[in-house]
């Protein structure tokens, strides 16, 4: 082939090579974006959300992404999945997030009842540390004048009710004491959450050196039922049952083919280094030693006044 030939095959080539480059850097992501915008447009936001993500830096993607999940929160709030919405608006930025999420958040407060539920903190609970914090829901398990007491609705940690192994442990100086009134609020409530978590004063009880039952006093803001609580506020033991996140499920902890998982109670249990938490399968209460790791379900008294 002549040198000329030769020169304009070459030419040819990185014309072609040059023209797929530019199809694939500039064409291609142009023609999603677009999709994904249109996708938007017509509420599919979820897929649109994964075709922005894949375009990663490209345009103004990471805007377009909030902007998506901003309406996806909108819907799921309209569709009745307030959950779900606040669980979006509380990990996005967004200009209207702020409002929204005390929006919903009001509406749960504004219609307190035992039964119901209450919608406050932030924990993992999802095991995705990637799209940040869950919002806490709350049981209404008792109201009295402007307070009431609850439990959450999940089992969405799990502990050991002691790691010292030291004798004469109890409730007041077990080790999940000293996490439910430190690291866990500090990871679940800012400083304004907080203010509503009320001081309560706890009857407990405890074997003296007599071997006879002694009753002591505790000030905890966070707490664990009692046995006795738990059979007065859920008198039918099915009622006891609770689901375990999933974080708890990705733990090492013990949950049935239904995902229930037990949960720690305050009091000891009959032999030493035990103590009692409700059974997995039917809600009854039973003995666990100190170093299971068994699930936990938080209690506190809660303001409602205004």
């Amino acid at each position: 082939m002549a040198i000329g030939g030769v020169a304009a095959v070459v030419l040819i080539g990185a014309l072609f090579i040059g023209g797929r480059n530019y199809y694939q850097r500039v064409i291609v992501p142009n023609n999603k974006y677009n999709d994904a915008i249109a996708l938007a447009e017509n509420g599919e936001y979820e897929t649109a959300i994964a075709m922005f993500r894949e375009l990663g830096d490209y345009k103004d993607c990471d805007e377009r992404i909030n902007d998506a999940l901003y309406n996806l929160a909108l819907k799921k709030d309209e569709d009745g999945d307030s959950i779900g919405a606040l669980n979006i608006l509380v990990n996005i930025n967004h200009e209207g997030a702020q409002q929204k999420t005390k929006e919903i958040k009001d509406r749960y407060l504004s219609s307190v009842e035992k039964g119901g539920s209450i919608i406050y903190g932030l924990y993992e609970q999802d095991n995705n540390q990637s799209n940040g914090r869950e919002v806490i829901e709350w049981q209404v398990v008792a109201i009295e004048e402007d307070k009431a007491l609850l439990i959450s609705k999940y089992v969405i940690d799990v502990a050991k009710f002691d790691t010292t192994n030291e004798e004469n442990v109890d409730w007041s100086n077990s080790t999940i004491r000293f996490w439910l009134n430190g690291k866990f609020p500090d990871n679940a409530f800012d400083k304004e959450d907080i203010s509503r978590v009320l001081p309560t004063d706890l009857i407990n009880y405890r074997k003296n050196e007599y071997g006879n039952m002694e009753e002591y006093e505790t000030n905890d803001y966070l707490f664990l039922l009692s046995e006795q609580e738990v059979e007065s506020l859920f008198e039918n033991p099915t009622t006891r049952i609770a689901f375990a996140s999933l974080k708890v499920l990705d733990s090492d902890v013990i949950v049935n083919e239904h995902n229930h998982c037990g949960w720690w109670l305050r009091d000891l249990g009959e032999e030493e280094f035990t103590a009692r938490y409700v059974w997995a399968n039917e809600g009854e209460v039973a003995d666990s030693v100190f170093i299971v790791n068994q699930g936990v379900r938080p209690a506190m008294w809660f303001s409602i006044a205004p």
